[in-house]
């Protein structure tokens, strides 16, 4: 007994110690969880966003635009549906948004295909991961980011729309918007769609079939998210197009 406590004790010597955050959602945060994952119409889903985006988490993060809690993996559970999105935007989201019939589709743990974000400021760069579950192929697109004060390089204003021929191929995105008016400070995050690839097996990469550098998609790949929420756990911004999405933390 004693040359085991000993053996103990002499592990908690000379193992390094290492630190676990355990962190748990507020009220609003947890309340607007158990809306997402159940059978909820939109009016409430609305209106359980509306109480987080109320409700300032302590502490509070400011400048999510350059806060380095914006960096990490996190799972989109819900985003709305505007006819402004692209196409392919709704078809890999369609298990994430409101139905036709105002009510929302529960965000299930266990859903056949998971949408990441890992956001990297430091290097200026999201990536976009489709992944299905249980699959070691993917889905990703890189996007160049940054804030308006620090801009990813070459940078120039979006000048159009989106709509190419007057249809909405790429989705039709709001121009000359300012950031909203929020007690966070630098909400937008702009970025630029620069490449993607399909992974299959982790060995064989098929390029994405839109040409993002091509000069006659090149502005309309720009957009921006502007956070009007952001803690440890959650995240809720809304888009250039119109869109605004929920995303939780993967813990690492």
């Amino acid at each position: 007994m004693f040359a085991t406590s000993s053996l103990l004790l002499l592990l908690l010597l000379v193992l390094p110690l290492t630190t676990v955050t355990v962190t748990s959602l507020t009220i609003p945060e947890t309340t607007l969880m158990k809306t997402l994952t159940s059978k909820s119409s939109k009016t409430r889903v609305e209106s359980a966003i509306e109480e987080v985006v109320n409700s300032p988490p302590d502490p509070i993060y400011k400048d999510p635009a350059t806060n380095p809690k914006l960096n990490g993996l996190w799972e989109l559970i819900y985003q709305t549906a505007p006819t402004t999105s692209s196409p392919v935007q709704r078809f890999l989201t369609t298990s994430l948004k409101a139905n036709d019939l105002s009510e929302s589709i529960p965000y299930s743990p266990d859903s056949s295909v998971k949408i990441y974000q890992q956001v990297n400021m430091v290097e200026g760069k999201i990536d976009i991961i489709v992944k299905p579950k249980g699959s070691s192929s993917n889905l990703t697109v890189t996007a160049l980011s940054g804030s308006l004060s620090k801009p990813p390089p070459n940078w120039t204003e979006r000048e159009n729309d989106g709509k190419l021929l007057g249809l909405n191929i790429l989705g039709v995105s709001k121009t000359n918007t300012d950031p909203p008016n929020t007690p966070y400070g630098d909400v937008r995050v702009i970025f630029l769609f620069d490449t993607g690839s399909f992974n299959i097996n982790d060995q064989i990469k098929i390029p994405y079939p839109v040409p993002f550098r091509s000069r006659l998609f090149r502005d309309n790949v720009k957009g921006w998210l502007d956070h009007i929420y952001l803690s440890e756990d959650i995240r809720i911004c809304q888009g250039n197009k119109g869109t605004t999405f929920v995303l939780k933390r993967v813990p690492e």
